[in-house]
């Protein structure tokens, strides 16, 4: 593979991003409809204990539901953010790894530096990244695991509103249980078209009603995604001899355009691995990209370090990198 091959394939890569943000928040809106039918079963079967006033035992039932919901949106958020984490990191890692193997093979290098060898250096790679994933600490002193049950306590919240805004609307139960449903499905547009005229007492609820019940999931997985992206790509470049300790950063389309430090950032490079910038802001989908050695130099250096000859970088990054990291634990 050519230097101009792996830059083609690294801008191609980044068209394959959206689509596992796409794929996860598919498989999430199922859930989320799920929950909304199942809120709607409880809903449906509550008694009143006076006019447009639900018994406190139907309210038990209606919010142990939303809390199992709750619970199941949080499983399948982990498990979604965590999957699509480690196909985009194995995206990039890929790139690298058949970067490097084509030099190795070019080179004559294959019996010190194997196939499975590099498999497993990258695989060790994209493990890194999921463990950053899931240990990270954010700026507010929130963990993953903490903005994840965030979003399943949000969306009880929510429900209740909806379910309490149609009742201070004085609608019978089937139709504050459909309202649950089209508030889930199609958001509070078409909530607010049902209830035409907002009563007293109803209008509170519907402030804290967000847009659609799922954007606060949608813009997580978009997030952790990008930003676990952005570590994969400093990890890849750090064990890939074949490049400097040089990174830049590489605008999303349009960034220009967006009122963010983006531009700034692809303007401060090139960084060394230790400068790299963190993660800028929610939703950013900028990357960063690992400077190459030319490739006609990296190959001479091969074939002289196979031979016999010491070159100091190939030396550190056997010793250092390739022989611990080449081994499967």
């Amino acid at each position: 593979m050519t230097k101009r091959e792996y830059l083609r394939l690294y801008r191609k890569s980044r068209r394959e991003f959206p689509r596992l943000v796409q794929s996860a928040m598919k498989i999430l809106r199922r859930t989320y409809l799920q929950a909304a039918k199942d809120a709607a079963t409880k809903v449906l079967a509550a008694d009143f204990a006076g006019q447009s006033q639900i018994t406190i035992q139907s309210w038990a039932a209606i919010e142990a539901q939303l809390s199992s919901s709750a619970a199941e949106i949080t499983r399948v958020l982990e498990e979604q953010i965590e999957s699509k984490v480690l196909t985009g990191s194995k995206i990039r890692t890929d790139i690298h790894n058949k970067y490097l193997k084509d030099m190795v093979i070019a080179s004559g290098a294959e019996e010190l530096i194997t196939k499975s060898g590099l498999a497993n250096m990258f695989s060790g790679v994209n493990n890194r990244v999921l463990e950053s994933l899931i240990g990270r600490i954010y700026q507010d002193g929130y963990t993953f695991s903490d903005r994840i049950w965030r979003i399943g306590q949000k969306y009880q919240d929510t429900i209740k509103d909806v379910i309490s805004a149609g009742l201070a609307q004085n609608r019978d139960l089937i139709k504050v249980a459909r309202d649950v449903q089209v508030y889930t499905a199609d958001g509070k547009i078409a909530l607010a078209k049902r209830f035409g005229k907002l009563e007293r007492g109803s209008k509170e609820f519907m402030q804290r009603i967000g847009n659609r019940v799922d954007w606060r999931a949608l813009r997580l997985v978009r997030s952790e995604l990008y930003s676990s992206i952005q570590i994969a790509d400093a990890e890849a470049g750090r064990v890939n001899p074949a490049a400097f300790d040089l990174y830049d950063w590489i605008l999303e389309a349009g960034r220009q355009q967006w009122n963010c430090e983006c531009e700034s950032l692809a303007l401060g490079g090139p960084y060394k691995y230790s400068e790299i910038p963190g993660y800028p802001h929610s939703n950013c989908s900028c990357s960063v990209r690992v400077r190459l050695r030319n490739g006609n130099d990296f190959e001479s250096d091969l074939k002289r370090w196979v031979d016999g000859e010491s070159v100091d970088y190939m030396d550190a990054w056997y010793r250092d990198t390739y022989l611990p990291m080449s081994v499967t634990a």
